[in-house]
């Protein structure tokens, strides 16, 4: 007879490339971090200096929309840093990931850093890049768990990454326009002298509301997987959205954005709807697999 003590939980081993993507993910997030300071920095620079053209001289903080979306993108990164650090809630880690890579590629950049840009390249577009990658390793969370929980993991990615999109895009479309309508061209005494986009906004604000709705209930199947339905539901919806701004030729950037939203959410919704179908029509005498 043992005298060893028995467990009812089965010990768990570490996989080699744990410690690996461990590491990864602590250095993307202090990317990530270092990213958003600049943001901060960026625009906090922006609002102190003399404005070359009339046309310029914006200050990002006078706009409540820039406070909230770089506020959301640093929470963003608080979350992913909370992840890659305890090396737990891939499924918050991937969110936080998908948030802030949507973030980097649809920040108003232009709007921002308005005269920080004239002559050269603007300088939230290495910040952005920085802001990518580091959220990027959000999605390798997911990766750490593949092995032993499969079922839930595998569509974490895709699904975050199509609500975020299609979520981004309606917040953008109403109150930051800029980086989703096409630029204007002033002409001066110099020439040709770019102007800032139209401040109008693309959608009415109703629709847009509607569009962070649809976004978040893309991705709701991360944290209530027993209802994939409402992804699905959801992703059709935006599917038929992204169809109906393709019609309007003053929305072509709205309409790719909700359709690569749409296509991400249908990628990653189909397997587990799918999945949760053959768990409710498995075999008699069959072990039924969870949803």
């Amino acid at each position: 007879m043992s005298l060893r003590p028995e467990s009812d939980s089965p010990v768990v081993k570490s996989r080699p490339g744990d410690l690996a993507l461990r590491f990864i993910s602590i250095f993307g997030a202090g990317i990530a971090c270092a990213a958003i300071i600049g943001f901060w920095r960026g625009v906090s620079v922006q609002c102190g200096i003399h404005p070359s053209y009339v046309q310029y001289g914006i200050c990002p903080l006078d706009s409540g929309a820039v406070v909230t979306y770089l506020t959301l993108l640093t929470l963003a990164v608080l979350a992913l840093a909370v992840g890659a650090v305890t090396g737990k809630f891939p499924r918050v880690a991937s969110i936080a990931g998908a948030t802030l890579v949507v973030g980097a590629f649809l920040f108003p950049y232009v709007f921002a850093f308005a005269d920080l840009g004239v002559g050269g390249l603007y300088p939230g577009f290495v910040l952005g890049g920085m802001l990518a990658l580091g959220g990027a390793t959000g999605f390798l969370e997911s990766l750490r768990e593949d092995e032993r929980r499969r079922a839930l993991i595998e569509s974490y990615n895709w699904l975050s990454m199509g609500g975020a999109l299609i979520a981004f895009t309606g917040a953008l479309a109403y109150w930051l326009p800029q980086n989703l309508s096409a630029p204007t061209v002033c002409y001066g005494p110099a020439g040709g002298l770019a102007c800032l986009p139209s401040a109008s906004p693309l959608l009415p604000e109703a629709f847009s509301l509607g569009l962070i709705a649809l976004g978040i209930g893309v991705a709701s199947p991360i944290l209530v997987p027993q209802w994939p339905e409402i992804g699905a539901t959801c992703t059709a919806v935006s599917t038929f959205a992204a169809f109906i701004a393709l019609l309007d030729p003053t929305l072509p950037l709205v309409a790719l954005s909700l359709g690569l939203g749409s296509i991400l959410a249908f990628v990653g919704v189909v397997p587990r709807m799918l999945r949760s179908y053959g768990a409710e029509r498995s075999p008699t005498g069959w072990p039924s697999h969870p949803a």
